[in-house]
């Protein structure tokens, strides 16, 4: 114990009790990270698609452009 404090006496049933609830807690938040890990992954999955349809798309676009241009534009004889 640490100087200046006190013991705590808790009674037995109340004492399990908590020690049930705390070990439900702790699993429950085992579980939550869990969670959370898989939602992170999902995240990151999606946002690389993202930027592969993006770039997909930016290419697209140049192409577009360069043939709009070349329409444009006649060719030198």
């Amino acid at each position: 114990m640490t100087k200046g404090s006190a013991p705590v006496f808790v009674k037995l049933e109340n004492y399990n009790e908590v020690m049930k609830i705390t070990e439900s807690l702790k699993s429950r938040i085992t579980e939550a990270k869990a969670i959370l890990a898989k939602v992170d992954a999902i995240l990151s999955e999606e946002q690389k698609n993202l930027d592969n349809w993006k770039t997909e798309l930016d290419s697209v676009e140049k192409k577009v452009n360069a043939l709009s241009d070349a329409l444009l534009k006649p060719e030198a004889q």
